[in-house]
């Protein structure tokens, strides 16, 4: 039995021969004879039996204990070959299917219950694109597409988020990071988002009290703040006519270097500094801080000039700056209010 188990195929038995001979049985006669049914057998010593493929069922009562020892051998034998058959079936079975020259295509993956593939970013532009004066950028993550920017007018606010629950993906949308800047101040935004830098490192401008608004025949005083590095810091105060005021460097205060972080108050001193009152055309105000590496504006500019004009010349001097001249801007809308 365990040759005929044997792993390799040349150890196990070849023919039916081979495994008789291995099982101890004696080579038989070819020569088959059969008994007419109901006869009985002449049982004698040298009689031999038929082989196992010509074998036939003979009545109960000519049963021999001999004739029963051979039948349970002759079975045992069978099983022998149902386990030979069983191996060779789980070799041939064992062995791997070959490789399909095709893989057939296979369906796209279906997207999980409540989460939308991401929008795509020019899908995204496109709709931003369409808003008059405004500078609109947009990312969306987990089915929200988180706005931040500025437009012109307070409807607007509401048309972002009507434009963009249109594109696939998009399930809600956050404008908190979107700012109303009405003309002529949207366009001086505009020119100046590529230097907006972060709140936390940049220079701060705003109101000394930190209101959001004066009113006529106050006094304009605002506080400067320096950013996380030492530089120049310029101060502006843009009008609703599209006039910009020079508040530092002024006639009075021309040293406008500062260390990190040193912050400066404007418009307080009368004595050795410059005050500005608060006087028409009333309404949305902006105050400007840039702050700068090395030096700007080679010449001493104008109190007042034009916003167009100032801002092609900052841009000039942009142009000449050396490369890994930090230049930030930050910005702060104030109301201009008739006096109480």
């Amino acid at each position: 039995i365990d040759k005929t188990l044997s792993v390799r195929p040349e150890d196990r038995p070849q023919n039916i021969a081979e495994l008789r001979q291995a099982l101890g049985f004696q080579e038989r006669s070819a020569a088959t004879r059969f008994l007419p049914a109901g006869t009985e057998q002449r049982a004698t010593a040298a009689r031999e039996d038929p082989p196992v493929a010509a074998r036939r069922a003979t009545p109960t009562s000519a049963k021999t204990p001999n004739r029963a020892r051979k039948i349970a051998l002759i079975a045992g034998a069978a099983v022998v070959l149902l386990l030979i058959a069983g191996l060779m079936t789980y070799v041939v079975l064992d062995e791997p299917l070959p490789a399909p020259s095709a893989t057939a295509p296979q369906p796209p993956s279906p997207v999980p219950a409540g989460r939308e593939a991401a929008a795509p970013p020019a899908a995204l532009d496109a709709k931003l694109a369409g808003f008059e004066c405004a500078r609109l950028q947009a990312s969306v993550e987990g089915g929200t597409a988180r706005v931040q920017g500025h437009v012109s007018r307070e409807a607007d606010l509401q048309r972002i988020t009507s434009e963009l629950t249109g594109v696939p993906g998009v399930q809600s949308v956050d404008r908190s990071g979107v700012q109303v800047v009405p003309p002529p101040h949207c366009h001086v935004v505009s020119a100046l988002a590529p230097y907006t830098g972060h709140p936390a490192s940049g220079p701060k401008i705003s109101l000394k009290s930190g209101a959001t608004a004066v009113h006529e025949r106050d006094k304009l005083v605002t506080a400067v703040t320096a950013g996380d590095f030492g530089g120049y810091v310029y101060a502006d105060l843009y009008d609703t006519e599209g006039n910009v005021a020079h508040m530092l460097p002024n006639t009075k205060e021309k040293n406008n270097r500062l260390e990190a972080r040193q912050r400066m108050v404007l418009g307080e001193d009368a004595l050795f500094g410059v005050q500005w009152d608060v006087v028409p055309p009333f309404g949305k105000h902006m105050l400007v801080v840039m702050m700068s590496k090395s030096p700007l504006f080679g010449e001493g500019r104008v109190e007042v000039e034009k916003a167009g004009a100032y801002l092609l010349g900052l841009r000039e001097d942009l142009d000449r700056k050396p490369m890994g001249d930090k230049f930030v801007v930050q910005y702060t809308l104030v109301d201009f209010l008739p006096k109480k």
